[in-house]
């Protein structure tokens, strides 16, 4: 491997080219059909209070077995008391 194939070429802004590319990313993602059908559901859920509270009970109680198995609770009853 040449030593010269890594020579930084100071004519070129690699800032400008770095902030370029993202943004011909960023439109590229933008643009793309899979992340609006995304932004459609994000936004479905915000308005849909009945998914977020079921959401949040679900990651409750997620959070109660995590604790429940950090301190090695064979059951779920006293994992369900933590979390209540």
């Amino acid at each position: 491997m040449r030593a010269d194939r890594f020579a930084v070429d100071d004519s070129v802004d690699v800032n400008a080219a770095a902030l370029d590319a993202a943004r011909t990313l960023a439109a590229a993602i933008g643009n793309s059909g899979i992340f609006r059908r995304f932004e459609a559901a994000q936004e479905a859920f915000q308005a849909d209070k009945t998914a977020q509270k079921r959401l949040r009970a679900y990651q409750t109680r997620q959070e109660a077995l995590r604790v429940s198995a950090m301190w090695g609770w064979r059951g779920t009853r006293r994992a369900a008391r933590v979390g209540a």
